[in-house]
C-alpha cells in the first residue's frame, strides 16, 4: 500500500504539472513566453520558497515524530488498541518495526517532501538557467513533486490522528 501511495504522490505531480504546463501554454499562446515568465519572474520566488519550506519541514519533522511516538504510540492505550486491532493475545510478541509503521511512513513521507524540497530550490539554481526546454521539465517539475509528497504527509498525519481520537471509544480498562 505504501508504494502505491509513493508512485500515486509522483503520478499527481505529473499529471498536475502537465495541466499547469497546458494552461500556461494556452494563456500565453507561446512556450517561449512560458519559458520566459519562468525565468524572469518565477524561478527566484521558487528557490526562496522552498528553500525555506525545507528548513521548516526538518524542524517538524523532528518535532512530529517524537512528539507522536511518545504520546501516541509508547502510550499502554495505543498498545492495547493494536493487539485488539490486529487479533493478538495477551503476551504475544510484537516487534517495534510493526507498532511503528505508520509513524515509521510518514516519516518517509515528510523526509521525501524535504529532500525534494532541497532539490526544488537547487534546481533554480542550476538547471533553472538553462534554454534547454527538456532541462527546463527538472526545476519546474520538481515542485510540484515536492507538494505532491508533503501534501500525501499531510493526508497520512490526518489520517493517523483522527484514527486515534475516534478510536478512545474502544479503550479496554483492564
Amino acid at each position: 500500500m505504501q508504494k502505491t501511495i509513493l508512485a500515486t504522490c509522483c503520478l499527481a505531480a505529473i499529471v498536475i504539472y502537465s495541466i499547469t504546463v497546458f494552461v500556461a501554454y494556452k494563456l500565453n499562446g507561446c512556450l517561449d513566453a512560458v519559458i520566459l515568465t519562468y525565468q524572469t519572474s518565477i524561478k527566484g520566488y521558487v528557490f526562496a520558497a522552498f528553500l525555506g519550506a525545507s528548513s521548516f519541514l526538518i524542524s517538524l519533522l523532528t518535532f512530529l515524530v517524537i512528539n507522536i511516538k511518545e504520546k501516541m504510540f509508547d502510550s499502554p492505550e495505543y498498545l492495547k488498541l493494536y493487539v485488539l486491532h490486529m487479533n493478538l493475545k495477551e503476551g504475544d510478541y510484537i516487534s517495534k518495526r510493526e507498532l511503528y509503521q505508520p509513524l515509521r511512513f510518514i516519516s518517509v513521507m515528510l523526509v521525501c517532501a524535504i529532500l525534494l524540497s532541497i532539490a526544488s530550490s537547487i534546481s533554480q539554481l542550476t538547471l533553472g538557467f538553462s534554454s534547454n526546454r527538456f532541462v527546463l521539465i527538472i526545476p519546474t517539475l520538481a515542485p510540484f513533486l515536492a507538494v505532491s509528497f508533503l501534501i500525501s504527509a499531510l493526508f497520512q498525519i490526518h489520517s493517523l490522528i483522527r484514527q486515534w481520537l475516534s478510536s478512545e471509544d474502544d479503550v479496554i480498562t483492564v
